[in-house]
């Protein structure tokens, strides 16, 4: 009975945790606001922001996979794989983007499997027919860049759409 008594008093005693939402999304922006994510991209932290002051929630799953420099140049453009942009420019891919199904526009701002990406390829095997013969329930198709072949996905996973990019750079520094 002393030790119950004891135990109660201590488990009293110690600090409690709030209460995380059930949602993975808005659960890995409150990790990201309290710096459990490491050092972030100012655009990284207001999208995280955003996720909360919005409360942007999941919508569903998406068929996850990914690709890289790892992998034949005819499927991810090798280690020189670079976004076409208008005016004959390119930008390299990184890690902080993403390809996905033509129903989400370049520069949408998404949250899949713990992080926030922009939407910046497309990809001929990146299609929602593709994302549904996998399982039934995915809606979308995401294809995240990675760097390494120990980083490579291929499951469901929840999927949130957080903001377009142009909303991202309007809400920095708010």
């Amino acid at each position: 009975m002393l030790a119950q008594l004891a135990l109660a008093a201590l488990t009293a005693a110690l600090p409690t945790q709030p209460d995380l939402p059930d949602d993975p999304a808005q659960r890995s922006a409150i990790a990201a606001s309290q710096g459990d994510k490491g050092p972030l991209k100012e655009w990284q932290t207001t999208a995280y922001r955003i996720i909360l002051a919005d409360n942007v929630t999941c919508r569903g799953y998406t068929y996850l996979t990914s690709y890289g420099p790892w992998e034949s140049p005819r499927m991810s453009g090798g280690p020189n794989a670079a976004q076409c942009l208008p005016g004959g420019k390119s930008r390299r891919l990184d890690t902080s983007m993403c390809a996905a199904d033509p129903g989400l526009p370049f520069g949408t701002v998404i949250w899949a499997d713990g992080v926030v990406r922009v939407v910046r390829d497309r990809g001929g095997w990146v299609t929602v027919p593709r994302a549904r013969a996998k399982h039934r329930r995915n809606e979308r198709n995401l294809d995240f860049y990675t760097l390494r072949p120990d980083q490579h996905s291929s499951r469901s996973t929840p999927y949130a759409i957080v903001c377009t990019a142009a909303d991202v750079h309007r809400r920095c520094g708010e």
